[in-house]
């Protein structure tokens, strides 16, 4: 950590896109072309600004292929008119500009579904990235199409879940909210969120993310936003539609991560393991696939 950001770091970049509603700027290197995503964070209260702290410490040592993770972090203080301290804080994630709903979207157009080795791809790899975290004791608390990323040389990498695009415990119309965590909104007093395993609920969301992808359909109408609660009829009519495009071994395990039940659900630790021996073939091919389609014309 330093007191500011040097001069010949940001020197190193480009600005490629800065959020308009947001202190978020997407910045490009311009040796290697790589994206970094940076955030300035700004608060008054010491003792929040000693927590971020802790936690950019922990997360700058999780490094993953298939995570876009914390590169560094930067802090300075500025003392205002009330003479109240105001800290900063600027972090630098590896970030990528396209996304798996970008991808979908390609392919809706051209009425063009993923292969099995890239429906492989992206299961296996955000498993991969995702059990890493999990033996680190994080969870990631939102995944969703625009939280997988595409590289350019195809590689599937999940955001780091600082940066995820909501909070896992804040109900938003559009997530894949896995049942028990349906069952806290409806009933926040009654369901501690220390009870909650947020890996197998992670495990949910992310099969959703593999059906929707898969469907090249949206799959909000699988969930009752207003009354908080999961159409499983309408999930395994889905997942019915996928087995007509897609091997039983695939079908299966996508089915067994949207178990209604999350003690019959695997972790990505458990999913991990069964992965390793099925797909080590089809994710390699599936990454040649990436990198030579229709992602090419997003790399510019």
């Amino acid at each position: 950590m330093s007191n500011s950001v040097p001069t010949n770091f940001l020197d190193c970049y480009t600005i490629y896109r800065k959020s308009e509603d947001s202190e978020d700027t997407v910045l490009r290197d311009r040796l290697t072309d790589a994206f970094v995503l940076m955030k300035e964070l700004l608060m008054s209260s010491n003792e929040e600004f000693k927590k971020i702290v802790e936690t950019l410490e922990a997360q700058r040592c999780l490094k993953h292929e298939h995570l876009l993770t914390l590169i560094d972090y930067y802090t300075a203080g500025e003392v205002g008119e009330d003479q109240l301290t105001c800290h900063k804080v600027v972090t630098f994630f590896q970030y990528s500009t396209h996304n798996l709903l970008d991808e979908i979207e390609v392919r809706y157009s051209e009425n063009r579904l993923f292969e099995e080795s890239e429906v492989w791809s992206i299961l296996c790899s955000s498993v991969l990235g995702l059990a890493y975290l999990q033996k680190e004791s994080v969870g990631h608390g939102c995944i969703s199409p625009i939280d997988i990323f595409i590289a350019s040389d195809g590689t599937i990498q999940v955001v780091d879940p600082s940066v995820a695009t909501s909070s896992p415990f804040v109900l938003q119309e559009g997530y894949y909210y896995s049942p028990e965590i349906m069952e806290y909104f409806r009933s926040p007093d009654d369901v501690a969120t220390e009870d909650l395993d947020i890996f197998k609920s992670d495990v949910f969301a992310l099969g959703m993310c593999v059906l929707h992808a898969a469907l090249l359909e949206s799959t909000n109408d699988c969930f009752d936003y207003e009354n908080c609660s999961v159409d499983y009829e309408t999930i395994n009519s889905k997942l019915a539609l996928f087995a007509e495009h897609y091997p039983p071994e695939l079908a299966e395990l996508i089915a067994s991560m949207l178990n209604e039940a999350p003690a019959s659900r695997p972790d990505f630790i458990d999913l991990e393991t069964q992965l390793l021996t099925m797909t080590q073939s089809k994710q390699s091919s599936a990454k040649k696939s990436f990198s030579n389609g229709t992602y090419q014309h997003f790399a510019s």
